[in-house]
């Protein structure tokens, strides 16, 4: 890479860093478009490099479990719903849950793949860097909120 291109890498790593350090930035802190409880543990990542790495690590943990937790509701609300429509002698409406609930299944196994494909652009980026696990992490963070937030919506809006 030239000499400019080192630069913007550099820059932008510096300014991650300063951000992710930051008592005032959101993205270290759980969102409040996500939570709804008052006791949501507050991601305010400092420290040396390791233990900013661990952090986010853990912070990724915490979003991993609410994702999990979001999507075995919406699969329950499906399931329960489903019970219902199977009473019924038409079976359209329990076709149609069958067939969102295969849908979801697919979509949640394609954004696995765009979550750890995302993750590898950075991975490459900083290959073998102190800096590659905070920026893979985050990177995982962000896809993990973005996926809460599109199955909440579906659990408040559609079901």
């Amino acid at each position: 890479m030239n000499i400019k291109v080192n630069y913007l890498l550099l820059a932008g790593l510096v300014g991650l860093l300063v951000a992710c350090q930051s008592n005032t930035n959101s993205a270290n802190q759980p969102e409040e478009t996500i939570h709804a409880k008052p006791n949501t543990p507050a991601f305010n990542c400092k420290g040396t490099t390791l233990e900013i790495n661990r952090c986010s690590q853990q912070e990724l943990a915490y979003y991993d479990s609410l994702l999990n937790s979001r999507y075995t509701q919406l699969t329950a609300l499906i399931d329960q719903q489903s019970m219902e429509k199977a009473k019924y002698p038409e079976k359209f409406e329990y076709e149609e849950l069958a067939a969102v609930k295969q849908a979801l299944l697919v979509s949640q196994q394609q954004w696995q793949k765009l979550q750890e494909d995302n993750a590898a652009v950075y991975s490459a980026l900083y290959k073998a860097g102190r800096i590659e696990p905070l920026l893979t992490n985050q990177q995982r963070i962000q896809d993990t909120k973005d996926r809460i937030n599109f199955i909440k919506k579906l659990i408040e809006h559609e079901f």
